[in-house]
């Protein structure tokens, strides 16, 4: 994934906007603060239509080189970059006012969220725990189906292989598993899956 600093923001310290290149590619703005003499990125927000392939092709050690590279006036005290590169971006600058208000909006949410975890709020709403799945005998595909995608959905968020999990807790082969998600999505109570993508 290659990208060009297209901009920056003199009045909200520490954030860049880095444009990808390439049609339909998303935007990224990146905050970077000082630790121990080096800018690191301490924020991302990534904005445009993603998947966990344009995620994981975000280059971030190759972002985080550049915003340590002396041609972009870092590293420094973060509190904006250096005159040279003010000007060559002038008026390309990012809207400082509403990147200051994001930040401080990001600011208290992660504050008031971590104080909701730490009394317990988030996980108090779990779930009773899930019969395995079992063979279907064959009296009602349909709600079958429901059961394996509500088993799919709960796994596939602890799991990068619901599948393996799912034929283990059945005692029946994987690809048994497999034709079970195919079914469910055929029957609607799964999203289709994307080509190539196993699961």
């Amino acid at each position: 994934m290659d990208f060009d600093l297209i901009s920056i923001a003199p009045g909200a310290p520490g954030w860049i906007e880095l444009r990808v290149k390439g049609d339909d590619q998303p935007r990224l703005l990146v905050k970077c603060e000082e630790l121990d003499g080096r800018g690191v990125i301490t924020r991302v927000i990534v904005a445009g239509t993603l998947d966990s392939a344009v995620l994981r092709s975000i280059p971030f050690g190759r972002i985080e080189a550049a915003i340590n590279h002396p041609k972009f006036g870092f590293p420094m005290n973060m509190q904006g970059p250096s005159p040279e590169v003010v000007e060559k971006f002038a008026g390309r600058e990012v809207f400082p006012a509403e990147i200051g208000a994001m930040d401080r909006a990001l600011d208290d949410y992660l504050a008031k969220s971590e104080k909701v975890v730490r009394r317990g709020g988030a996980s108090s709403s779990r779930r009773k725990p899930r019969a395995p799945l079992s063979r279907p005998d064959g009296t009602n595909p349909d709600e079958f189906s429901r059961r394996v995608a509500e088993a799919y959905s709960e796994v596939v968020l602890t799991t990068p292989a619901p599948a393996v999990v799912l034929a283990e807790e059945a005692g029946v082969p994987v690809g048994t598993v497999h034709r079970w998600i195919r079914e469910a999505r055929q029957r609607g109570h799964l999203p289709q899956a994307r080509k190539g993508r196993a699961g």
